[in-house]
């Protein structure tokens, strides 16, 4: 009797010391699930933070880039409507000092009447000279501006951009547009030269692109010391930025950069831009 009392109360032993050891095995693994859990949540977290400040900054750099392009472009315009106008100036004057040219000798033979019927006379036909010649230049200026409103309708297919230059009202800032889509000024604004002024251009500002990119970062909570801007991507006009965002889990002693990248286009319908021929350059911070 005694030795199955001892039986009874050695198993009950052994179970209690085994239900001790599952107790401890499960909330240790609990422990430890629910650290990685925090972990990995908070990495999922960080990443999409990390991708929001790379959408930012690609945004304020594309902004920027336009900027400048915009800047340039609205640059070469205004240097073709100077060129262009100077030389309509140029033909008018060679046209009407080659109509004076050819009228000299009835001038001379004018004033020769005029003067030698003065002395006979009076001064009556000297001053009725000197009106008629004072009217042969007003004239003459007459046909050179006719003359010039003349070329520039033939030349110019664009209604607006044509009134515009016969009022001598070009505004580059809000007119280059006009410049850029006029057939006329195409072979100015073809998609290579147009790729080959934006590519230059963010090269001379890639520093300026590079910090707007940099603060756009630092407003969004993100790591400055470390990012870069890629141009131009797969021969495409856009570029791909890198940006980082640090995560820091003090209590577990972790500490880490996490990188996202976001790709943004600067082509437009209106401005064909083809740098299929341009390496790649890259902007470091």
């Amino acid at each position: 009797m005694n030795r199955w009392m001892k039986n009874i109360q050695q198993k009950l032993h052994n179970e209690q010391g085994g239900m001790s050891i599952l107790t401890v095995s499960t909330l240790a693994f609990v422990i430890v699930g629910s650290v990685f859990l925090f972990y990995y949540f908070t990495v999922f977290i960080e990443k999409r933070q990390a991708q929001n400040v790379a959408d930012a900054a690609s945004l304020t750099a594309v902004q920027e880039v336009k900027k400048q392009y915009e800047l340039a472009m609205q640059e070469k315009a205004e240097q073709i409507i100077q060129d262009y106008l100077e030389k309509l100036d140029e033909e008018s004057s060679e046209s009407g000092s080659s109509g004076s040219s050819s009228s000299s000798p009835n001038h001379s033979n004018s004033s020769g009447g005029g003067h030698y019927e003065g002395n006979a006379g009076g001064h009556t036909n000297g001053s009725g000279s000197t009106g008629s010649n004072s009217d042969s230049g007003s004239g003459s200026g007459g046909d050179q501006e006719s003359d010039r409103e003349e070329q520039i309708k033939e030349d110019i297919d664009t209604k607006k951009l044509e009134d515009i230059l016969i009022d001598n009202e070009f505004d580059v800032t809000t007119d280059w547009m006009l410049v850029v889509k006029e057939p006329y000024f195409e072979e100015e604004f073809t998609a290579t030269q147009n790729g080959d002024l934006l590519y230059d251009r963010m090269r001379q500002y890639a520093n300026q692109i590079g910090a707007a990119a940099r603060q756009a970062i630092d407003s969004n909570g993100g790591d400055t010391s470390e990012g870069s801007l890629t141009f131009p991507v797969e021969g495409e006009p856009k570029f791909k930025l890198a940006a980082a965002r640090t995560l820091k889990l003090e209590k577990l002693g972790i500490e880490e950069d996490i990188f996202a990248a976001s790709a943004a286009g600067i082509g437009s319908k209106d401005v064909p831009i083809d740098v299929s021929t341009k390496p790649e350059f890259t902007i470091n911070w």
